[in-house]
């Protein structure tokens, strides 16, 4: 494994934590996949996932991020594994602030 996919390891399971973590304490019934549409429309600055009228908030979200950002091999295009992981660490970190006093959910 590279330093860059346990890198993306350690932020998926911080995100996966915070997610569960935020789920108990709110007592929503939100998935990690609603998490994820949450994030990425946060992180492009999108229409909030849930804020829709789509069943299928993810897939929205994506269609639109892949509309609005570069691909890769065109100015500012970047893989879309970078821009997922960077929202999920966003996220994580917000939510961090939010409810756990800035403190990691994963030990």
């Amino acid at each position: 494994m590279n330093a860059h996919s346990g890198h993306s390891v350690d932020a998926c399971r911080e995100f996966i934590a915070a997610v569960e973590f935020v789920s108990e304490l709110e007592r929503s019934s939100g998935s990690v996949w609603d998490a994820i549409a949450d994030a990425l429309a946060e992180w492009a600055d999108l229409v909030p996932a849930r804020a829709g009228s789509s069943a299928d908030p993810l897939r929205s979200v994506l269609r639109e991020l892949l509309e609005t950002t570069p691909e890769v091999g065109a100015p500012g295009g970047v893989h879309l594994g970078a821009i997922i992981e960077a929202a999920i660490t966003d996220w994580a970190a917000a939510a961090s602030a939010r409810v756990n006093d800035g403190h990691p959910f994963t030990r």
